[in-house]
């Protein structure tokens, strides 16, 4: 799986073969695009996952978190499962429970959600 984001808050997701991937040859596919994660309102400054990958937080400007899972018998497709907005800047996150469980420390609280 490889994560790529762009600067208007978009994430595209690939699946590659990671011999492929980094084959320094000329390849005319690397990568197959899975889909494309979008609903931040800028540039995407941090991604977390949970160890299987089954879900992901990631966060934007100074207080903008989604949490993003896969839904029950997907074994492909990430969604938006929901938007944290705590109201001062985040400094660390982890995500866990297949996404059902996100914690965040920020300057003033610790965000249970």
């Amino acid at each position: 799986m490889v994560l790529a984001h762009v600067f208007d808050g978009r994430i595209f997701w690939y699946e590659a073969r990671l011999d492929r991937f980094l084959d320094p040859s000329p390849r005319p596919r690397r990568a197959s695009l899975l889909g494309v994660l979008a609903g931040h309102s800028g540039p995407i400054e941090t991604l977390v996952r949970t160890a299987d990958g089954k879900a992901m937080l990631s966060s934007a400007g100074k207080n903008e978190l989604m949490v993003w899972s896969q839904s029950r018998g997907d074994n492909i497709a990430l969604s938006k499962q929901s938007s944290i907005s705590p109201t001062s800047r985040v400094h660390r996150a982890v995500i866990l429970d297949n996404g059902m469980l996100c914690e965040s420390i920020s300057d003033y609280q610790l965000l249970t959600v």
